[in-house]
């Protein structure tokens, strides 16, 4: 359960470390008085265009791959 929990909590650090890196997320503070405001804004329109972006590299990835194979898959000829 403790490892599970771990694990949880590691893949969210990253989540949350690659979103600023890539601009997903951006965390905003102002100071007025005694008060602090802080604001985290989610740009959805990074995100999507960082995954079209990744399905379209693992398209390529996996095309490259099938031409590759394809000569290891092709039936054999009898000579």
């Amino acid at each position: 359960m403790t490892r599970t929990l771990g694990r949880i909590v590691l893949l969210a650090v990253i989540v949350a470390a690659v979103g600023f890196y890539r601009g997903w997320f951006v965390a905003q503070s102002s100071n007025s008085g005694n008060k602090s405001d802080i604001n985290v804004t989610v740009d959805k329109n990074a995100i999507r265009q960082d995954e079209t972006t990744a399905e379209a590299k693992a398209r390529e990835a996996e095309q490259r791959i099938k031409d590759k194979m394809a000569p290891a898959t092709a039936p054999a000829t009898q000579p």
